[in-house]
């Protein structure tokens, strides 16, 4: 039974190889696609509060001020969620520069799984900040690390793994 178990994972590894090194090389482009969309995200909201501040200000210039109160919270709404999209974007920016680029997609590239394993704890806290910060963008790195960790090959598999 354990035999048999160890040549289903080595099985399920060997079909998923290629798919992940394939994602793990191009996982910056996906990351870096993320942050465009939230960059851009930013650009409705601006305009949101654009037409807001135009509302209040017409409120105002009838001499309604209580009027004009909900177009104020929502100008400042649509402020704090432009600069929220930009942060997000500007992160993602900086980890796919700092982990993404250079460590993760060449060692994909390589299909170096040993050195990725060992920089397990590292690869984990990195896909789960992208996963915060770009959403969808994580998923470059999420899917390698997931599948690494679960049914990779050699030492460091989480089940199934060489002691």
């Amino acid at each position: 039974m354990v035999n048999e178990k160890k040549t289903q994972s080595s099985d399920t590894w060997a079909k998923m190889e290629q798919p992940m090194s394939m994602l793990g090389k191009f996982s910056w482009l996906i990351a870096l696609a993320s942050a465009i969309v939230l960059a851009l995200l930013a650009i409705p909201s601006i305009r949101l509060y654009q037409t807001n501040m135009d509302l209040y200000n017409y409120y105002i210039g009838l001499g309604y001020p209580m009027s004009a109160v909900p177009f104020q919270i929502a100008a400042n709404a649509a402020v704090g969620q432009a600069i929220m999209y930009f942060i997000f974007a500007g992160v993602t920016i900086v980890l796919i520069f700092i982990y993404v680029l250079k460590p993760f997609s060449v060692k994909c590239g390589a299909k170096d799984w040993e050195a990725l394993v060992a920089d397990g704890k590292k690869m984990w806290i990195m896909w789960i900040i992208l996963a915060v910060v770009s959403w969808w963008g994580c998923v470059g790195v999420a899917l390698p690390a997931i599948m690494l960790t679960f049914v990779g090959p050699g030492k460091g598999r989480v089940f199934g793994g060489k002691k």
